[in-house]
Formats: structure tokens, C-alpha cells, sequence
């Protein structure tokens, strides 16, 4: 089982000075690994895309300076890369999964944490930790390791609320997209639950009921 990652990666000082551009390999490396990814995602790539846009807009909101959020607006988009390790006959079940189908799906926190960690990339490393923690809860029921409050990193508890509108948002093989207000109103009652309140509320600012428009 890995370590869980409690180290806050997005909390690190870095200089305004240094843009995003500074990334250009690590960036060469993430592009081919959307590519790849986006064969396990059900929406064709286009999740990844807006999650990482909505995860940079919430940083924002939360007042990180403008390179850190451009880094995890990059990153997030590399959430679901464990997807890869897990079968479409389960990914796009039109029915209800078991609980060992389920099971299997949860392996895709970890999965993605192994593929992404260990390059010695900055950006990768985020991704590492954000694939790993994303479907972690802010009252410690989520997985793979059970994290609770800021045990969770704030990259985590980022892209646990993006993620979770986008999919709510979303068309899926079992059920139609909910409009964007019930979205929010439904993701309002798990604050303080599933959702961090401070960076639900700072995606609802920056976002709200016009995400998709």
C-alpha cells in the first residue's frame, strides 16, 4: 500500500517570476499522457479538460498566485489516468456496479499515483498527488486511505469538488446531467462532508451555476 502524500505541494512558496512556460518539458510529457488517458475516459477527454479549468479558476478564488494555479489547473487534468488500469467493460457498465466492481474502480486513486509519481517533475508530482487523494472526503470516509480535513492536500480537496460537479453536470451511460443549479445545491448539502466548506465556496464563487454556460 503507498504512504498516503500529506505534504501540501500547492502550499510551497514559489516565486511570481517563475510562469508556467518553465514547465515546457514536463508539459511535452503530460500531453501524451491526456492522450492516453483520455481513451479511459467516457466523455472523450473533454472531463479532464474542464476539470483542470475549474480547478484553476477555485485556486484562484482561493487566492494562489497565478502560477501555482495554472500548475494544478494543468495537473488535475491527469486525475483519472489510473482509469487506464481499470476494464471498460466496468467504466461503461450501464448498470449499477457490485461492490467488487467497485472495488476495482477505487484502484484507479492508486493506480494513477503509481504511473504519475517518482519522475522528479513538479507538475507530475502534483498530478501524483491529486490522482491519489481526489476521491479522498473532507470527513475522512473517502479512499484509498480514509484522509480527513487537511490531512487531505489542498490539491486534493480541489479536485475532489471540481470533479464531482463536472460528473454531476455530465451525461453518463446510466443516467442524464443535472442542471448546474441543481448541481451546486446538491453539492452545498455535502459541505463540511465530502467538501472542504472553504473551497466549495471558493468554486462556487469563481464558478457557480454558469461552469458550463
Amino acid at each position: 500500500m503507498e504512504t498516503p502524500l500529506t505534504s501540501r505541494l500547492l502550499e510551497r512558496p514559489v516565486p511570481e517570476s517563475v510562469p508556467l512556460e518553465g514547465h515546457v518539458a514536463e508539459i511535452d510529457v503530460i500531453g501524451p499522457l491526456l492522450r492516453a488517458g483520455a481513451t479511459a475516459d467516457v466523455d472523450g477527454g473533454r472531463h479532464v479538460n474542464r476539470v483542470g479549468r475549474y480547478a484553476g479558476l477555485t485556486a484562484k478564488a482561493l487566492g494562489l498566485e497565478w502560477a501555482r494555479s495554472n500548475e494544478l489547473a494543468s495537473s488535475c487534468r491527469l486525475h483519472d489516468i489510473g482509469k487506464l488500469g481499470v476494464p471498460n467493460r466496468i467504466l461503461l457498465k450501464p448498470t449499477s456496479l457490485t461492490p467488487g466492481e467497485r472495488r476495482i474502480v477505487q484502484q484507479h486513486a492508486a493506480i494513477g499515483y503509481r504511473i504519475l509519481a517518482g519522475s522528479g517533475s513538479d507538475l507530475l508530482d502534483l498530478a501524483a498527488t491529486i490522482a491519489l487523494t481526489h476521491h479522498e472526503r473532507f470527513d475522512g470516509d473517502g479512499y484509498p486511505h480514509g484522509l480527513a480535513g487537511e490531512e487531505i492536500p489542498l490539491a486534493g480537496r480541489i479536485a475532489a469538488v471540481v470533479d464531482v460537479y463536472d460528473a454531476l453536470t455530465s451525461r453518463r451511460v446510466y443516467r442524464d446531467a443535472l442542471p448546474a443549479r441543481e448541481a451546486t445545491d446538491l453539492m452545498r448539502t455535502s459541505s463540511g462532508a465530502h467538501f472542504d466548506p472553504v473551497v466549495l465556496e471558493a468554486f462556487l464563487h469563481a464558478v457557480g451555476s454558469s461552469a458550463r454556460n
